[in-house]
């Protein structure tokens, strides 16, 4: 009885792990697609510095998480870090294409995340 109690306790904390990894991972997705968009609406109001501030703001919070750095896979970092890096340059040279980089890096943030919810393939 003590082995069946001691299983579904183990099995009761890692369910308890993976919704907190989720959650953690959801919440800063979620903290640096606002980020992202307060740059959006610096940038759209002509404070270029000041959406490149923003992004840079952004930037420092997703290296410096070192939990995201080991629970996301490596293609999923390159990517999102790349896309902030594209985006700064857009935001320098003023490119009219600037907007649509804004909506392409929250798309790269938030499949990052969503790449870590819960699917039949995951579990299974």
């Amino acid at each position: 009885m003590k082995r069946e109690l001691a299983a579904a306790a183990a099995l009761v904390l890692v369910c308890c792990a993976a919704a907190w990894h989720t959650l953690f991972v959801i919440r800063t997705a979620d903290e640096l697609c606002g980020m992202v968009a307060e740059a959006e609406r610096a940038y759209s109001d002509g404070d270029a510095d000041g959406a490149a501030e923003r992004l840079h703001e952004a930037l420092e919070l997703w290296l410096d998480d070192g939990y995201l750095a080991a629970a996301l896979r490596h293609s999923e970092l390159d990517s999102v870090t790349q896309g902030f890096f594209d985006q700064l340059e857009l935001i320098a040279e003023h490119s009219p294409s600037c907007h649509v980089g804004f909506e392409r890096l929250k798309e790269l943030i938030s499949g990052a995340a969503k790449s870590e919810l819960p699917s039949p393939g995951s579990i299974f």
